[in-house]
């Protein structure tokens, strides 16, 4: 905690190495429960002693890195967001080419139902018409044998049976 006090102090002096670096004292601030002041390693503030010119290094060294790493992770937040977008574009084309199809699928199927409901009706029409005719052929043969009938009547004479005793 305390090499980042120190880095958080020197980061302006880090960028400026003309600039002394001393740490600049500031009042102690004091903890809300007591009337005592803060220590100077909990506050962050040291003496107005220099920092070491080795600390000053590890801390430059340490400055690099931090840059490199947050160089290497925008590249690879950027990379992600490159692929976030082809893959939320590729997901939008395969929605969109699965739509099409279905819908496609969809027209032929409703296509399909109309000429199969247009053969439904032809073919209750044609059974319809046949049923018709035979009915009207029933007709005919019933009148044909009712006069046959008639006329077997009128040409023969009425057979009378004896009465039976009773």
């Amino acid at each position: 905690p305390l090499r980042l006090r120190q880095a958080a102090v020197c980061v302006s002096a880090l960028c400026n190495p003309a600039r002394p670096l001393m740490m600049r004292q500031t009042p102690q601030p004091t903890d809300p429960g007591s009337s005592e002041p803060v220590s100077e390693t909990e506050s962050g503030c040291e003496s107005a002693d220099p920092i070491a010119p080795e600390t000053v290094r590890m801390l430059r060294l340490e400055l690099e890195g931090e840059r490199r790493q947050n160089k290497q992770l925008q590249a690879k937040l950027k990379r992600a967001a490159k692929l976030n977008e082809q893959l939320q574009t590729q997901a939008e084309q395969e929605e969109e080419y699965l739509t099409n199809k279905l819908m496609k699928r969809l027209e032929a199927l409703k296509r399909e139902k109309e000429h199969l409901a247009r053969q439904v009706e032809m073919e209750e029409e044609n059974i319809t018409n046949k049923l018709y005719k035979k009915l009207e052929q029933v007709k005919q043969e019933k009148v044909s044998l009712e006069n046959l009938l008639e006329q077997a009547r009128k040409s023969t004479p009425p057979v009378t049976r004896p009465l039976a005793p009773r």
